[in-house]
């Protein structure tokens, strides 16, 4: 299983994380004082914290603690789901293209004619 390390959290971010997460969602999230460690792909977390900031969203209101506290951890996770996807396009082999064919053969020309 992948995981993805979010480092340089504020207390507001972190503090965001544990009041909102039930516990089912904390046993998946390692916090210390300045990181979180979520124990799934950057889309399962990123789409974890879009519900969390929703639910605190909903709960508290748009404006203050949590959910403005929920938005750079959002915004990390956004940033490193963005990357992944990027390497993994331009990891993947490039077809082969065929030179281009001679106008004649394009054409069927036949200069005998």
């Amino acid at each position: 299983m992948s995981e993805v390390k979010l480092t340089k959290l504020t207390k507001g971010n972190i503090a965001a994380l544990k009041e909102t997460m039930t516990s089912k969602q904390a046993a998946t999230v390692r916090l210390t004082a300045t990181t979180a460690v979520f124990e799934m792909s950057p889309l399962e977390a990123l789409m974890l914290v879009c519900s969390l900031q929703s639910q605190a969203a909903q709960d508290h209101g748009s404006m203050g603690h949590p959910y403005k506290s929920l938005s750079a951890v959002r915004r990390k996770l956004d940033a490193l789901h963005t990357a992944a996807n990027a390497e993994t396009l331009t990891a993947a082999p490039r077809p082969v293209q065929k030179p281009p064919l001679a106008l004649a053969e394009l054409l069927r020309i036949d200069s005998d004619k």
